[in-house]
């Protein structure tokens, strides 16, 4: 399979990514799995999921989920995430057959080892992550001897794909677990992070909050698929 493990859509509060044309392109550019994470709900997906009539795509339920510590996706999820524990998080992603991935893990503050320990896999490489960080994340997994993944973070359509996982088999789950994936990176541009943090302001109704170069990079983004 090929598969995109972290994305989002416009059910994601920094993101204006509509469910529908998510799919129409991820099919296009040859993805056979598509994991939908949006922030704090799943609803996104399950969106995606209900139309899409592609037998060449399966669009996967996910949630990244803001926790106490650091962030958390769940992969392969049949219900929403409650708690915003960490440990707690983990434990209710296992506890519905999901995988517990740690995204960009050296992006923001240290992590202690319990959490490291306690998820699947470790998202080695962040489409939107300094190159020096998804070092530091590859290294983070190596030490902790925990299966690797991959992702575009896709906040805009022209990030969609931009990372794939390659698999062996039509099993994604059990091949990621394994760590029978093979890893396909391309960076996104710098302005992309300052460009989903804009919209993000945008939808709050905190247009004060943008900076002059966020509302920019915006214009920039929403010119290009």
């Amino acid at each position: 399979m090929i598969a995109e493990l972290h994305c989002h859509t416009s059910y994601s509060v920094d993101c204006w990514m509509s469910p529908r044309r998510l799919v129409e392109i991820a099919a296009a550019r040859g993805l056979s799995a598509l994991v939908i994470t949006d922030h704090e709900t799943i609803n996104g997906a399950l969106h995606a999921q209900a139309m899409n009539e592609n037998p060449n795509l399966t669009i996967i339920v996910g949630e990244e989920r803001t926790t106490d510590v650091c962030d958390i996706i769940g992969l392969f999820l049949t219900s929403a995430i409650r708690s915003r524990v960490a440990l707690d998080v983990i434990a209710e992603i296992k506890d519905q057959g999901g995988v517990a991935m740690l995204p960009h893990p050296c992006r923001g503050r240290a992590i202690p080892d319990v959490i490291v320990a306690a998820v699947d896999v470790i998202e080695i490489f962040n489409a939107r992550t300094p190159p020096q960080k998804n070092v530091a994340a590859a290294e983070l997994a190596r030490q902790f001897r925990k299966p690797t993944v991959v992702g575009s973070d896709a906040h805009f359509y022209m990030d969609i794909a931009r990372c794939r996982n390659v698999t062996p088999s039509n099993d994604l789950r059990a091949d990621i677990l394994a760590g029978r994936v093979t890893h396909v990176t391309a960076q996104s541009p710098r302005w992309v992070s300052p460009a989903s943090e804009a919209i993000m302001r945008v939808k709050l109704g905190q247009y004060h909050r943008v900076p002059g170069p966020a509302f920019r990079a915006l214009g920039r983004a929403l010119r290009i698929v």
